[in-house]
């Protein structure tokens, strides 16, 4: 939370990140970040996302093969230290 009064400027730099908006859409940008996180919070977006840019279907249609990644691997993360340890065999 900032606690500025002056408004800041385009390119300005806080902490060594340079802030700037980017016209990804007239320059026809690909952006990748998605995949580059992990599935865990991947399924935070195809469970919360809201389609800003783009053709709705298209991008429910991309996240299907993530939605299948999730579904065989949600419960692993739900699993408690006694049932992974039981599946190890460490008890």
């Amino acid at each position: 939370m900032h606690s500025c009064s002056k408004p800041r400027r385009k390119g300005s730099a806080e902490g060594g990140v340079q802030n700037r908006n980017v016209n990804v859409a007239g320059k026809k940008y690909d952006v990748h970040v998605f995949e580059a996180l992990p599935l865990f919070l991947k399924a935070s977006v195809f469970k919360n996302y809201i389609v800003v840019l783009g053709d709705a279907p298209e991008i429910g249609e991309y996240f299907y093969f993530y939605r299948k990644l999730w579904k065989d691997q949600e419960h692993r993360q739900r699993l408690s230290d006694e049932e992974v340890r039981e599946i190890l065999g460490l008890e």
